[in-house]
């Protein structure tokens, strides 16, 4: 889906923006804005969409969790306190021992088995305040999308920069050629 819903709890209103997620964040990264994304079903996102519709802004505003028709702690990415990573937890398992990671500054996907997740040392902040900072995200995408996701995004950033040295080394030796042959 290339939309996703932001809550922004610094003003009242919420959008659905129509860009993809992985776009969004990058949005986010660069202009160093704090995030955190969560995940929902299709049906879920469909009923946020109509709050938004019927009322500017999401049923979680509402002091009474009672109205939520979404589930709205499905935790799944947030940016690190380096502000150049992201990090990952996997909702279904947020006790599970091992986390992901995605550095924009170097595009590596890292994977750490012996890591805690975000979610367990942010646990009180999400609790009290039901964010960690800056804007909520909410996205149909799962954790698994996401992983596959910045794993392709990896590979096709050093293919492509493999492959581009190649292009300039060849570039260089053409010119050298050409200078001196001419």
């Amino acid at each position: 889906m290339d939309k996703v819903i932001t809550v922004n709890y610094n003003t009242v209103r919420d959008n659905s923006i129509d860009m993809n997620l992985y776009s969004f964040l990058k949005l986010c990264m660069d202009s160093g804005t704090p995030f955190t994304v969560c995940n929902v079903t299709e049906e879920e996102f469909s009923a946020m969409k109509k709050d938004l519709d019927n009322r500017g802004y999401l049923s979680e505003r509402l002091v009474n969790l009672e109205f939520h028709n979404y589930y709205s702690c499905r935790w799944m990415i947030t940016r690190s306190d380096d502000r150049n990573k992201i990090l990952f937890a996997d909702y279904d398992n947020p006790k599970k021992r091992g986390a992901y990671s995605f550095n924009y500054e170097t595009h590596d996907l890292q994977y750490n088995e012996d890591e805690i997740q975000f979610l367990e040392y942010y646990h009180l902040r999400l609790i009290d305040y039901g964010y960690t900072s800056g804007l909520k995200i909410y996205t149909t995408e799962t954790y698994d999308d996401v992983i596959k996701h910045y794993q392709d995004e990896v590979k096709e950033f050093h293919d492509g920069n493999l492959n581009s040295k190649n292009v300039k080394v060849k570039l260089e030796n053409r010119q050298n050629w050409d200078e001196y042959w001419l």
